[in-house]
């Protein structure tokens, strides 16, 4: 479905405003924290969670989730998969898009869902075909990001967590400026030696003496 068949099939509704009310869900994404209040049980967006991306958006919908909107951006060429048939589809101008994702021009496109019923623990802790349990709270995403937590993090605080968190955006930061400042071949990037690695991800503020055997 292309977006002039969309025009047919689903209601396409065009966009040349970053604060029109018809988009609101959208509005705020580059700022997480206010993203992250807004979606608060309290918040005005309480209930609804964005997906970013045709396969994302995909991959919730086959999950089970409803979906509530899209945006898309208004020159896309890319046909629009049939599962957005019965939603709206909002077709932004550049404008737009710079204001709500930071891109001038957007291929994917910015899905709405509505979340699922929250399970209590309790109601979690008696579903045996669980075995593993992840709680996560007070974690900072950066923008645009993602975060994977391994295995590793079990019983870390939520402040060792953000730290390794801002240890890793930091290296992606420079390796991303290194790459635009130089031309290739060249080292980008140099894992530390075992010694120093030790001391980043030990050396935390419940440890007071450093003993060296030479």
């Amino acid at each position: 479905m292309d977006m002039s068949q969309a025009e047919n099939d689903s209601p396409v509704v065009k966009i040349h405003d970053a604060s029109d009310p018809r988009i609101k869900e959208f509005q705020g994404l580059r700022d997480k924290e206010l993203r992250r209040l807004r979606e608060l049980p309290d918040g005005d967006m309480a209930g609804v969670f964005i997906a970013e991306g045709d396969l994302v958006i995909e991959r919730a919908l086959a999950a089970g989730y409803k979906l509530r909107s899209v945006l898309v951006d208004g020159k896309r060429n890319q046909p629009l998969p049939d599962s957005l048939k019965t939603v709206k589809v909002f077709a932004a101008s550049d404008e737009v898009l710079e204001e709500i994702a930071g891109y001038h021009s957007y291929r994917g496109a910015l899905g709405c869902f509505y979340r699922k019923k929250t399970e209590s623990c309790e109601e979690l802790l008696a579903d045996k075909s669980l075995k593993t349990f992840v709680v996560v709270e007070g974690i900072n995403n950066p923008t645009n990001m993602g975060v994977i937590i391994r295995t590793a993090g079990v019983d870390r605080n939520a402040e060792e967590l953000q730290w390794d968190l801002d240890y890793l955006l930091n290296v992606h930061n420079a390796i991303t400026k290194a790459s635009g400042e130089k031309k290739a071949p060249f080292l980008i990037y140099q894992e530390s030696d075992v010694i120093t690695r030790a001391v980043r991800d030990y050396l935390k503020d419940d440890i007071g003496e450093i003993q060296l055997d030479t």
